[in-house]
């Protein structure tokens, strides 16, 4: 098959069903795909590069092949991803599963055989091409709670096997119902004072999770502007789980002028998570904001801006805002305010 790449803007409505093979790829577990953590969500210091999917807090479910392959890669380590298979597929791309508590009885045999060759325990290590070929379906493994794992679980991962980039698996068409629209906490707004080049941000508490309009406008005394959000998207109402927004837009007079997309991981970029966030608040409130501009040092392409996502504003004008969120699934919300630059009297 060959290989689709995507580099130019992303509108609101998700293009992937032009850009990967849609039902190629199947489930890894048996029992339906309930996601701990899902594509790009924030974590500490690194993005999330695939979906941590539920085991009832159990080890020993049966993980199988996602499709038909080779295995590539196999990795064991007491950190990390633990024990971890990787197979690349005919069509150019490779599944990783992760946390891994046993392989089958056909992939540890070279487990075992690459251990007593390099005498030693934790080992990562690669084979041939077709070397050892596997079914869709074929049992691989069991799943676990190996590696930097809090809880047992599976994670997996769909890579492009040429770039070695993690793509979001929603993108692949796998069954997985969500019917729960994303949830906005918070905006926050950054000032621009020609005496500080500290920004520091302002939070207004919004506590919305479908289409709402702000009655009140948001007074600024700066008129350079920036904005950030916090929120979570839920898989299901009764999960404890928040996961991460899957696209973020921020239109100024119905003009689109900031987008963060999690589309493709480059996982050289996985520091600029902490140019994306506001790391003081995080550590002061236990919170994640996404900046909805593109800080100078940022190179993450997951910003699909335009522009740079700071707003001029008017003295005394009131302007118009929209902020959309969207999920995994494309259910999305909408956040519709106004602000007014006032000086300060």
């Amino acid at each position: 098959m060959m290989m689709l790449h995507y580099s130019g803007s992303v509108p609101s409505q998700f293009v992937y069903n032009n850009l990967y093979p849609i039902n190629y790829f199947h489930s890894p577990l048996k029992n339906e795909i309930d996601l701990a953590g899902n594509f790009g969500e924030l974590r500490p210091n690194h993005f999330h590069s695939g979906w941590d999917i539920k085991t009832d807090n159990q080890i020993g479910y049966t993980v199988s092949a996602s499709q038909m392959g080779f295995v590539s890669r196999i990795k064991l380590s007491k950190k990390g991803y633990g024990l971890a298979v990787y197979i690349t597929h005919p069509n150019g791309f490779t599944t990783v599963y992760a946390h891994l508590s046993k392989l089958s009885d056909k992939l540890n045999y070279y487990l075992t055989n690459e251990q007593k060759k390099q005498n030693k325990t934790e080992i990562d290590f690669k084979l041939k091409v077709n070397q050892l070929k596997v079914k869709c379906d074929e049992f691989i493994a069991e799943s676990g709670n190996s590696g930097s794992s809090e809880a047992p679980h599976l994670h997996f991962e769909i890579r492009d096997a040429f770039t070695e980039e993690a793509i979001n698996p929603a993108f692949f068409g796998l069954k997985i119902n969500d019917d729960i629209t994303p949830i906005i906490k918070k905006i926050g707004v950054y000032s621009y004072s020609k005496k500080s080049e500290n920004q520091k941000l302002r939070a207004i508490n919004i506590s919305a999770n479908k289409n709402e309009k702000i009655s009140r406008k948001i007074i600024v005394t700066d008129s350079i502007i920036s904005f950030a959000i916090n929120g979570f998207d839920k898989q299901k109402s009764k999960s404890k789980s928040e996961l991460g927004f899957t696209s973020i837009e921020l239109f100024h007079r119905k003009k689109n002028i900031s987008k963060i997309y999690f589309d493709r991981l480059i996982f050289a970029e996985n520091k600029t998570i902490n140019n994306m966030i506001d790391t003081f608040q995080q550590t002061k409130q236990n919170l994640d904001w996404y900046k909805l501009f593109l800080p100078e040092q940022n190179i993450s392409t997951f910003y699909k801006n335009k522009g740079n996502g700071i707003i001029v504003l008017k003295k005394n004008e009131v302007e118009d805002f929209e902020i959309v969120v969207y999920d995994f699934k494309n259910n999305s919300s909408k956040l519709i305010f106004s602000v007014e630059y006032k000086t300060k009297n």
